[in-house]
């Protein structure tokens, strides 16, 4: 988790504007395209790894220090089974995961 964390501080932290998403931003300038998306990418495999668990249900006790640290996870897409996708919201914007 202190990885995760520090990733998404690391993000906040950069000059960009803030989006609605973060997932698939677009920009004019290929490499700062390249390097948002990297990020982006390493933070959803991490939000999947300790945000889900193995039978699929999510990990309440990682979510509530993500909450702790201010980072809110909500559900995206929702059936009768459970959540399907979801969203961290952080300062620069929300990250779609799941």
């Amino acid at each position: 988790m202190e990885s995760l964390i520090h990733e998404l501080k690391s993000l906040e932290s950069w000059n960009m504007p803030s989006r609605r998403y973060l997932n698939n931003i677009k920009d004019t300038n290929s490499f700062r395209k390249a390097v948002i998306d990297r990020k982006i990418n390493r933070i959803c495999s991490m939000l999947c790894d300790l945000l889900i668990t193995a039978d699929g249900e999510c990990d309440w006790d990682n979510i509530e220090i993500l909450c702790d640290n201010g980072y809110y996870v909500e559900p995206r897409e929702q059936d009768r089974f459970g959540w399907l996708t979801t969203i961290l919201v952080t300062k620069k914007g929300d990250i779609i995961y799941g």
